[in-house]
């Protein structure tokens, strides 16, 4: 025997296998931004522009709260503020290195304490490698520091890596934000649900 259904009766069957569906790509998303978020990247340090006075400079690299590194500014040294952070240095002279763009900061580096940059020239750019401890565990970062012929020395920006013990690119920034990416997916997503109960119902 045939089964006849109103219009309102298949409309909301249509509505209920399209939300099923929806809440089946929904969690999928969800999935997908959370695997993303565990996943290491590049963070951009909160330092930016810091003048190197005569004084001392300390550093935040990652912006915890906690002092990695510190500026000697009258010995002109990159220095480990508590005793566990690193600088990649040369290790005859223990003069900072200038890393070139792109070269990997890990593990396999020349480290230090402490690093000087008072022999180089003025009107240098420098690249420095970082090694430092964030909750218990090893994270890498960069420092670009400016020696301008006047003026002051400056620390211009830095970077680091969330992952622990993963090396870093030197001068590397972050990939657009994976994050933007989900959400942009989970937009599609509720877009097509709303669409779904959109419309007028027909009799």
């Amino acid at each position: 025997m045939k089964i006849l259904l109103s219009r309102n009766l298949q409309r909301e069957l249509k509505l209920e296998k399209a939300m099923k569906n929806s809440f089946g790509t929904l969690a999928a998303v969800a999935a997908s931004v959370t695997a993303l978020q565990a996943e290491g990247a590049v963070v951009i340090s909160p330092i930016s522009n810091l003048a190197i006075t005569d004084s001392y400079v300390e550093l935040d690299i990652d912006g915890n709260g906690t002092y990695d590194f510190l500026i000697n500014g009258y010995s002109e040294n990159v220095e480990s503020y508590d005793g566990t952070s690193r600088v990649v240095i040369n290790a005859d002279t223990y003069n900072l290195i200038d890393l070139p763009d792109g070269a990997v900061v890990n593990a396999s580096e020349d480290w230090g304490s402490y690093g000087s940059y008072w022999d180089f020239s003025a009107g240098t750019n420098l690249l420095v490698g970082l090694e430092f401890s964030r909750s218990g565990q090893v994270h890498y970062g960069w420092l670009s520091m400016s020696l301008p012929s006047s003026g002051p020395d400056l620390v211009v920006s830095a970077a680091w890596e969330s992952t622990p013990n993963q090396g870093i690119s030197a001068g590397a920034i972050p990939e657009p934000q994976d994050a933007a990416l989900g959400a942009g997916l989970l937009a599609t997503v509720l877009l097509g649900m709303r669409r779904s109960r959109g419309g007028r119902s027909r009799e």
